[in-house]
């Protein structure tokens, strides 16, 4: 049961923009110039700062900037309450390791004085200082255990004895926070650095660190595990690596020791410009996969139950590349990878998701060549409607461009001939002679409405209704009456309670082949009768070629977006059809039209039929 605060919260989560929840997770420096306070403020006024280091003047005691810090502190508050979107307050931290205004002993010698109840006081006045001051965040205490003399911060520290970094560990996150950090004496504190900074190799800062599991468990993690059951607030990951293994980037000490093995339900803060520093140690290449590691790696999965998060995530023919690639390797070497069958059978997509974000529920994996993506989407859709799952990971993704898959389509002539990019991909045009390979992957997060907005999720649209039939007619042709596909669209009006008139939009299978595009028109005048007439209709892929098992989600997601914008894409290519073809296939030109319902189509080899239809969110 939530209390009232966290409603709050999730509420205001609710409302917020990706943009401004990336962020609250940013933390800049405080400038003293005025063309970097003013560039701060107008990150602040946009949302893009969650928390400000005061680090220009962090020296412990008599500090001469003191009263300036003040002003900027009530400036930059201002401007973040009154000035932003959202009015979210910004959290000031500080580097407070020894005192404020008040000089206290270094860290090293509060520890050699054996007296945890003088520390905890030494640190209770601390926090009355910096907190009087609009400090409401210390990056203290530092409990590296350091057995090299040479290590230059081991004054920051508690010594050498992991029992009594224990102790002063717990006296020092006492004496900041109390019984309650949120009162107005009171800090949070943050425990740093996790993990194994202080063994770093040659008491070299900043460098590599090797530490058995018995070093790790009895003489490193101690220290940290006192700060915990203290409740210390948050935690600063290092910057080292520890095995070879980047702290930042890693989820064994992130995510399955910190808070695991630990129990730490807190969050982490990275060490100043840890996250870039990960392509210095080779594990990343640009900043965006710096972050997108680093936020992986301390992914908070223990408030949700993994057997709860299931993933179907599904391609329609497996790795044909890994196939071509190993049969050519045997063909020559009679030798194949051991990881072949692995690398080419179709549920590892599904897998792999599932591995690398510890999401243990149901994890299947739908072959039904190009309607593969819209059935995992549709499966993924009643597992959750049906109370078995309550997020899933879903979609399609296919990768066939190789001389195989080109080769493969090409004896079916199924591939269009006409070598003009612009109009080689023309559906429900009288000239279209065959679709073009194209490959991708379009993936969602569907979840209940109750568990996003529990959690604060940004609701895109919501789906209402799913079918699936078989033509039960031939392995690459599709009913000539349209009345599988059509069944399956009136299936899934059915389930969303739903007239045929009601549909504003049809994202189409319309793969440029002379079958489907007749047969697919049939099917929808079959489902909707006159009432098609009003619909807008298109195809994506004219812009995008067919991506075969990854269609479906791509299409979904294209419905997703179409009703957010209130925008049909022209079906590009395309000019002019004849005959039964007399529908609004959004030829030349594309149109701007107000969209509560989206249905998009999926049709696969062996007469698969499967349906969805989207609603806006309100």
């Amino acid at each position: 049961m939530q209390n009232a605060l966290e409603l709050k919260i999730n509420e205001i989560i609710s409302q917020m923009t990706l943009k401004e929840k990336i962020g609250q997770l940013v933390q800049l420096s405080a400038p003293m110039d005025y063309e970097g306070k003013e560039k701060l403020k107008n990150r602040i006024r946009n949302g893009s700062v969650g928390s400000v280091i005061l680090a220009f003047s962090s020296t412990a005691g008599n500090d001469a900037q003191r009263d300036t810090e003040v002003e900027v502190y009530n400036e930059l508050q201002r401007v973040a309450v009154e000035e932003s979107r959202m009015g979210i307050p910004v959290i000031f931290g500080r580097d407070v390791i020894h005192g404020h205004r008040t000089v206290m002993p270094i860290p090293l010698a509060s520890a050699g004085s054996f007296n945890p109840d003088l520390v905890e006081e030494c640190y209770t006045c601390v926090a009355r200082e910096a907190a009087n001051d609009g400090v409401q965040w210390a990056f203290s205490p530092m409990v590296d255990v350091c057995h090299d003399p040479r290590w230059g911060r081991i004054i920051e520290g508690p010594g050498e004895d992991p029992y009594l970094a224990s102790v002063m560990s717990s006296a020092i996150v006492k004496g900041f926070q109390g019984e309650d950090y949120s009162k107005k004496d009171r800090i949070a504190a943050c425990v740093k650095h996790y993990l194994g900074y202080g063994a770093s190799e040659g008491g070299r800062d900043y460098h590599r660190t090797e530490l058995s599991d018995y070093t790790l468990y009895n003489m490193i993690l101690p220290p940290f595990r006192a700060a915990v059951d203290a409740g210390v607030a948050t935690v600063m990951s290092s910057f080292n690596d520890i095995n070879g293994q980047p702290v930042t980037a890693s989820k064994k000490y992130l995510t399955d020791i910190l808070r695991g093995y630990l129990g730490f339900n807190g969050f982490v803060v990275s060490d100043w410009a840890a996250l870039a520093n990960l392509r210095r140690q080779g594990v990343a290449e640009t900043e965006a996969e710096c972050a997108a590691m680093a936020l992986q790696a301390g992914l908070d999965m223990e408030k949700e139950d993994p057997y709860r998060v299931g993933v179907i995530v599904s391609s329609g023919i497996g790795s044909m590349q890994a196939h071509e690639r190993e049969q050519i390797k045997f063909a020559k070497s009679g030798k194949i990878a051991p990881l072949y069958i692995p690398m080419m059978i179709a549920n590892m997509a599904s897998a792999n998701i599932a591995i690398q974000y510890g999401m243990k529920g149901i994890n299947t994996c739908v072959v039904t060549a190009c309607a593969t993506g819209l059935h995992s989407i549709g499966d993924a859709f009643k597992a959750v409607k049906y109370g078995d799952a309550d997020v899933m990971i879903t979609g399609g993704c296919e990768a066939a461009v190789c001389k195989t898959g080109i080769q493969g389509f090409a004896a079916l002539t199924a591939l269009s001939t006409n070598e003009d990019p612009e109009t080689a991909s023309r559906p429900f045009d009288k000239d279209r002679d065959g679709f073009v390979i194209g490959e991708g992957s379009g993936v969602l997060v569907i979840e209940s409405y109750e568990h996003a907005k529990a959690r604060g999720a940004n609701i895109l649209a919501e789906i209402v209704g799913y079918g699936a039939t078989c033509d039960a007619y031939h392995i690459t042709s599709p009913a000539e009456d349209g009345s599988g596909a059509g069944e399956a669209m009136i299936i899934a009006m059915k389930e969303a309670g739903i007239k045929p008139s009601e549909i504003d939009y049809i994202n189409a299978h319309g793969t440029s082949t002379h079958h489907n595009d007749l047969f697919e028109t049939r099917a929808m005048k079959y489902a909707f009768k006159e009432d098609i007439r009003n619909i807008s209709i298109n195809s994506t892929k004219s812009m995008i070629g067919h991506a075969l098992g990854g269609a479906g989600g791509i299409e979904l997601i294209t419905c997703v977006k179409s009703i957010l914008d209130g925008y049909v894409h022209v079906t590009a290519g395309s000019k002019e059809s004849e005959g039964e073809m007399d529908l609004d296939y959004t030829f030349i030109e594309p149109k701007n039209r107000d969209i509560t319902y989206a249905m998009t189509n999926n049709l696969g080899f062996g007469g698969h039929n499967a349906s969805m239809i989207v609603k806006k969110f309100v």
